[in-house]
């Protein structure tokens, strides 16, 4: 596994713009159809939407992370600040996750 170390330090970010994108395009989408107006219960259908990817997002970077902690036992001749330099990335790629998709919970959408 040559590339695994590399692939394991772009893993959790990668999954973070990807959701990045996806959030506010759902978002941007959303308030263009007036999905804020109807009403699922207590919430409408654009945040239940928004915090579905917000939850599914969080978990692809939880997962992310842990291909990237396993990467650890696969390239045991890989250098050990490396390691330590994807294990921070993985963390921060998770707060970031966590920091910036969290609006959808109580921001006015549109």
């Amino acid at each position: 596994m040559r590339y695994m170390l590399a692939i394991a330090l772009l893993l959790p970010f990668t999954g973070w713009s990807l959701g990045f994108l996806l959030l506010y395009g759902v978002q941007a989408t959303g308030c263009s159809l007036g999905w804020q107006h109807i009403a699922i219960g207590p919430v409408s259908v654009l945040r239940a939407v928004l915090i579905l990817l917000f939850a599914v997002t969080t978990i692809i970077v939880a997962t992310a992370i842990f291909v990237a902690l396993s990467a650890e036992k696969t390239s045991s001749s890989m250098s050990r600040s490396m390691l330590t330099v994807t294990r921070y990335t993985a963390g921060a790629a998770l707060f970031s996750t966590a920091y910036v998709f969290s609006g959808v919970l109580w921001l006015e959408l549109c």
